[in-house]
C-alpha cells in the first residue's frame, strides 16, 4: 500500500489559485497525516472511501447533504444521480432522500412521488427487510391525508401498519381518517 500510495502523493502538484486538489491528492494527502499520526484504522476508512466506486460516492455525497439540512442541493444531487444510474434495489435510496428533503421544504406533492418511486423496490423485498421500510407508507400515509385524500392516505396507512402493528400514532391517524 505505502509504495503505492506515497510515489502517488509525492508526484501530486499543489493546486494552483482557486484550483480545488484532485481526488487524487486529497486521498494522498490523507493517507500520508493518518500514515504520520499512526492511525492506521483511520488509514482503512480513507482507502475504503477511495476505492468505493463512483455509485457509491454519490449516495454517499446524497445523504452527506440530507444529513447537513441542505435539502435543495441533496435533490439536485439526487436528480443528477438518477439521470446516471438506473435504479435498483441497492441504490433506491437516493429516492428516499430525495422525498424527505422535498418534504422538508414542504413540496409534499414531490415528496409524494418520489416516495412512491420507491415502493416497488420496497416491495421486492422480503417481509423483514420491507419492515425496515414501514416508515414510506405511513409517510405517504400522512402526506396524502394532509392532501385531503383520505382513501389513498388510508390505503397507505393500512400498508403500513401490516409491517409495523404496534405503532400508536399511526393507528390513530388511521382512526381519525375513518371518521372522516
Amino acid at each position: 500500500l505505502f509504495l503505492w500510495v506515497i510515489p502517488m502523493v509525492l508526484s501530486c502538484s499543489a493546486p494552483k489559485g482557486n484550483d480545488l486538489p484532485s481526488e487524487e491528492e486529497s486521498f494522498g494527502r490523507e493517507i500520508i497525516t493518518r500514515l504520520i499520526k499512526s492511525d492506521v484504522r483511520g488509514m482503512l476508512v480513507v482507502l475504503r472511501e477511495y476505492l468505493m466506486g463512483d455509485e457509491d460516492r454519490a449516495i454517499k455525497r446524497v445523504a452527506s447533504l440530507f444529513y447537513a439540512e441542505n435539502y435543495e442541493a441533496a435533490i439536485q444531487k439526487s436528480n443528477a444521480f438518477l439521470k446516471e444510474y438506473p435504479i435498483t434495489n441497492e441504490n433506491f435510496v437516493v429516492l428516499l432522500y430525495k422525498a424527505w428533503a422535498h418534504q422538508e421544504l414542504q413540496q409534499n406533492k414531490e415528496a409524494i412521488y418520489a416516495f412512491e418511486q420507491s415502493l416497488p423496490y420496497i416491495k421486492e423485498n422480503n417481509n423483514v427487510v420491507r419492515r425496515k421500510y414501514a416508515y414510506v407508507f405511513f409517510r405517504l400515509g400522512y402526506l396524502y391525508n394532509g392532501l385531503g385524500v383520505h382513501r389513498t392516505a388510508e390505503r397507505y396507512l393500512q400498508e403500513g401498519l401490516e409491517l409495523e402493528t404496534h405503532n400508536t400514532y399511526y393507528q390513530i391517524l388511521l382512526g381519525d381518517i375513518y371518521e372522516q
